[in-house]
Parts: structure tokens; C-alpha cells; sequence
């Protein structure tokens, strides 16, 4: 049996300071890159996590247990899904916790997972998806939790990069390249029916590497803050607006647009 893992899932709690209405931050744009750099103050304010709900048991049964969580999500209605990958498993919980079903187990049949990363994403029409580079391959579940098929990828492409979508239920598949020996970032974006549409590069920031440290904050991985000299992030999706996103760990932040058309 996998060793088992606790859940916390918590929220901001109000603190002292004054959040955003003490960020202080100038704007400069230069073509599609908008850079957003912080002067003083701090938009999440004197926030404190308080703890909402916690899932897991370290002695208990199989559907409490957790090996080695990848992702987590949150459907519509508040349902949590749980990918886990020792052994790998997709599982429904209710907000308070309540373990509902389980979507998928290992193997390599449909709607089973073999090798699963962190991309776990619901679409707007509340499909689930879930991919597994093991099995080259999107899994995609109804929103009850039914499989319903599967959307076929590159194989052998393990990454901690989350699954991103959009409001138009497109999905975006991490890939790398190498153009004149050197690595490309990009992404596949797969239409809602599950057919490759096009290839995003996502623009890189180019600010030199930071002698400054970064700091992160625990997750369901690593369970713990730590601190490195880094620089700038990978890029993210803009859930809203659309384009992507990078920060360095200084105080620099670079929203930065991109054609998906």
C-alpha cells in the first residue's frame, strides 16, 4: 500500500495590512509585453492560510491514502479531483471531503492511467481532463466522472507544467524542441473535439538570471518552503485575458501576449 499523504486545503484569511491598496507598481510597455514592476508594498497584504478541509488518512482505507499526489482540481459544483500517481489514480471528493468515486486506476486500458503528470484540468462544460504521458495520451471524463475517450499526445513528455485551458474549452499541451541546438518552449493548444489547432511559442523573458533568491510555497509535493537563486518562471496561462505570463524572482512581472490563431 502507498505511504500515505495528507490533504490540506486551505484559504486567505484577512490579516493586518492592507493588501492591494498598498501595492504600489508602474506599468511600462514595449510591442506585445506589458512589465509590471513593484515599488513597494505587497498585494496579497498580511495574508494567513486557514485551514478549510483536510483529506487523508495515514492509516486508513485505500480511497484516503495517497502515494504521491500530482495535481489538484475543482469542478463546478466544488468537487475535488484528486491525481495521484503511486499508484496511479484519479478520485472524487466532495468540498467537505467525503470521498465520492474513483474516475480511473492504473493500466492501459481506456480510461486507465499509466504514467500521469500534473496536467489535471476541467473544461467549461465540466469535462475532466487528465494527462498521461505513460500512455501518450489525454484521458477526458464526463462531468459526472464517466470516460468518455481520449485525446492522443506525444509520449515521453513528463512535466510539472499544469494542463492550461481556456474559456473556449481549449487545452494547451506543454511541448520541447530543439531549433540550432537549443531548447524551444511551446505549447500544442487541442480544440475542444480533441484535434491539435495550432502551436503557441510562448515569448521568453529575457531579463538575466536574478542573484536574488525565490521563495515557494509548500504544495502537495513537496510539503515544505524553500528558497533558490533562479530566474525568470516558465510561462503561465491567463485564465481571463488570455497570453501568458512570467515573474523573476526580483521584482519585475512581465505579462506577455500571445496569437494562438
Amino acid at each position: 500500500m502507498p505511504g500515505a499523504l495528507s490533504l490540506v486545503l486551505a484559504a486567505c484569511g484577512g490579516g493586518g495590512g492592507g493588501g492591494s491598496a498598498d501595492w504600489e507598481v508602474t506599468r511600462d510597455t514595449v510591442g506585445d509585453t506589458v512589465t509590471v514592476r513593484t515599488r513597494s508594498g505587497s498585494v496579497w497584504g498580511a495574508a494567513r492560510l486557514v485551514e478549510q478541509v483536510r483529506i487523508g488518512q495515514f492509516d486508513g482505507p485505500d480511497e484516503y491514502t495517497f502515494g504521491s499526489v500530482a495535481a489538484i482540481a475543482t469542478g463546478p459544483a466544488g468537487t475535488l479531483y484528486v491525481l495521484d500517481r503511486e499508484p496511479p489514480s484519479l478520485r472524487a471528493y466532495a468540498s467537505d471531503g467525503t470521498f465520492l468515486r474513483q474516475l480511473a486506476g492504473e493500466g492501459e486500458g481506456p480510461g486507465e492511467l499509466k504514467q500521469p503528470d500534473s496536467g489535471l484540468a476541467i473544461l467549461p462544460d465540466g469535462r475532466i481532463l487528465a494527462r498521461d504521458p505513460g500512455n501518450a495520451r489525454i484521458t477526458v471524463f464526463g462531468a459526472e466522472g464517466e470516460y468518455e475517450t481520449e485525446w492522443r499526445i506525444r509520449g515521453s513528455s513528463f512535466t510539472s507544467t499544469p494542463l492550461y485551458t481556456d474559456r473556449a474549452g481549449s487545452a494547451y499541451v506543454q511541448l520541447f524542441e530543439f531549433f540550432d541546438d537549443r531548447p524551444r518552449f511551446k505549447f500544442v493548444r487541442y480544440g475542444p473535439d480533441g484535434e491539435p489547432a495550432d502551436t503557441v511559442e510562448v515569448p521568453r523573458e529575457r531579463t538575466p538570471r536574478s542573484s536574488s533568491p525565490s521563495t515557494k510555497l509548500p504544495t502537495a509535493r513537496t510539503h515544505r518552503v524553500t528558497a533558490s537563486h533562479s530566474g525568470p518562471t516558465s510561462p503561465r496561462r491567463c485564465p481571463r485575458k488570455g497570453g501568458w505570463w512570467s515573474a523573476t524572482p526580483t521584482r519585475t512581472r512581465s505579462m506577455c501576449p500571445a496569437r494562438t490563431g
